[in-house]
């Protein structure tokens, strides 16, 4: 990570930090309800970005594992009847496969590297929300969100030949330190709007949400086309109490 992007995390987490500071401060004691539970739903958008890069007697192919689920507990303080701040922890799953190949048609060398990467990431959102409506209400709300993504692994093989000497040698690979996966943390904005009303005695909220990631993988897309899927979109249930 850039020492600018560890600013911006660091920052950005400051922000999240000072928030839930906020939402249990004593001097906000004439808050009307903190809403506690549960929001999963699934991904409109992939995680990454794939393709394919190629060159001289060489080319590099990714293709991205869609993980068709988020889900996290979430926390919703109402200052008022009407206004609000929300924050929580959604999780995803993220993965994808690489398969480079390569051969020089000099020295007759040639090989291939093959790799599959999962992990986990999390992402911690602070979004003041505004409410209207009685039985069935409306919201929107909007503000900034940080992801963290770790841990993660690579497994897979790496093979190096000759076809001169008409020998290959295969090499396991295991690293829990995936090379494309820098930096590990992003920040963000995001938006959402929904629609709540009761169930018996929870609160159900369909919800949208945008996310606009305000930084990427470090690798130029030129060299390595693996990158965050920059404008992320979601549909979420939330259930509090």
């Amino acid at each position: 990570m850039t020492q600018a992007n560890r600013r911006q995390a660091a920052g950005l987490f400051s922000f999240v930090v000072c928030g839930i500071f906020v939402l249990f401060n004593p001097a906000f004691g004439e808050a009307q309800k903190l809403e506690v539970g549960l929001e999963a739903g699934v991904p409109l958008t992939s995680y990454f970005d794939a393709g394919m890069t190629g060159f001289h007697d060489e080319s590099d192919v990714y293709t991205s594992a869609t993980r068709r689920y988020t889900l996290g507990p979430s926390i919703a303080f109402w200052l008022t009847d009407r206004v609000g701040i929300a924050t929580g922890v959604l999780y995803h799953r993220l993965g994808y496969n690489e398969g480079e190949i390569f051969s020089n048609s000099e020295n007759g060398e040639f090989g291939s590297t093959n790799l599959h990467v999962t992990g986990n990431s999390w992402d911690i959102p602070l979004t003041p929300e505004v409410r209207f409506g009685h039985k069935v209400r409306f919201y929107a709300g909007g503000g900034a969100v940080l992801r963290y993504v770790g841990p993660a692994r690579a497994t897979g093989e790496e093979i190096e030949g000759s076809l001169v000497s008409r020998t290959s040698t295969t090499t396991a690979i295991s690293t829990a330190a995936p090379p494309q996966l820098n930096p590990r943390s992003y920040w963000g904005i995001t938006g959402i709007a929904g629609v709540e009303f009761r169930a018996g005695f929870l609160h159900l909220a369909p919800e949208f949400r945008y996310t606009r990631w305000l930084n990427n993988l470090s690798a130029p897309q030129s060299t390595t086309p693996l990158q965050v899927t920059p404008n992320e979109a979601e549909i979420l249930l939330r259930i509090s109490n």
